[in-house]
């Protein structure tokens, strides 16, 4: 039997992973979290309540609740806990590009007939399958006795996984089995998204849709600047947007915004605004 590979607990969260795609989570007071999903992610909920907000869209799920959200896509969770002591608890499954490969190929799985995917949203809500639920119940059971199968048993219940999701809503084929490179997104509406994220360069052009060297050449031509000047001056304003509008100090706007240290945000703020953040709402 195989152990698992890493815990973190903290106070009131509860995480275990399986590897680098199979997620458990249960948490006794409400937890934010805020992120880039590089991959599909599939999400289940066992108890409690998991708020999702994307594309600029919010969603409430519960028990039972299953969903996948696509590849490449900015998204912030709450998981929260239910009146009378009930905690969220939750697993997350990415599947990676490798794994879908691997499934399509041993299993004969063909995109012949399936209709090309037109869908814009990243939110895709799963309809309630017991195949799905046995399936989740079996891998909560797995992380509840601290230990999962061999590796070999292991890669055919993420086959198993696929074939189930596949089984469910047949028409998500054409989505799972899309390895073409993303298209390339609107830069504007891109570093809006974006900007506020903890990525290097590599990581924006990645989720861009292009190469490192295109994505400068294209920053470059759409607002005249470098990517890291253009980042530094935009969460500068919104600092400024949020101690205006909200009423926050520069002590919690900060590291809101991505700045690491206050002394570093402070003297950006000065030499982009002429006066210290200290200044603003006085």
């Amino acid at each position: 039997m195989k152990e698992l590979l890493h815990t973190e607990a903290a106070d009131g969260i509860l995480k275990l992973h399986y590897k680098d795609y199979l997620h458990y989570c249960r948490v006794t007071t409400a937890t934010p979290g805020r992120g880039v999903v590089t991959e599909h992610m599939i999400i289940y909920v066992n108890s409690g309540e998991l708020e999702l907000t994307t594309q600029g869209r919010t969603y409430h799920l519960r028990k039972g609740d299953a969903y996948m959200l696509r590849r490449n896509h900015l998204c912030q969770k709450q998981a929260r806990p239910l009146p009378g002591n009930e905690p969220f608890e939750g697993i997350f499954f990415y599947l990676t590009v490798p794994m879908l490969r691997r499934a399509m190929s041993q299993n004969g799985i063909s995109l012949r007939g399936a209709k090309p995917w037109t869908r814009s949203s990243a939110y895709i809500a799963l309809p309630r399958s017991p195949f799905l639920e046995n399936l989740f119940a079996s891998l909560l059971a797995c992380f509840k006795a601290g230990q999962f199968p061999g590796e070999r048993l292991m890669e055919l219940k993420m086959q198993e996984t696929v074939l189930t999701l596949i089984e469910t809503a047949p028409w998500l084929r054409s989505l799972l089995f899309d390895f073409a490179t993303p298209l390339k997104p609107d830069l504007h509406a891109f570093m809006e998204q974006y900007y506020l994220q903890d990525l290097d360069l590599s990581g924006l052009a990645h989720y861009a849709g292009r190469s490192l060297a295109a994505f400068k050449n294209d920053f470059a031509r759409t607002f005249q600047t470098s990517p890291g000047r253009w980042i530094v001056s935009r969460r500068l304003e919104e600092a400024k947007r949020r101690m205006e509008e909200l009423g926050e100090r520069p002590a919690e706007v900060y590291r809101a915004v991505g700045f690491k240290t206050l002394s570093h945000f402070s003297r950006a703020f000065k030499r982009q605004f002429g006066v210290a953040p200290s200044y603003m709402g006085q």
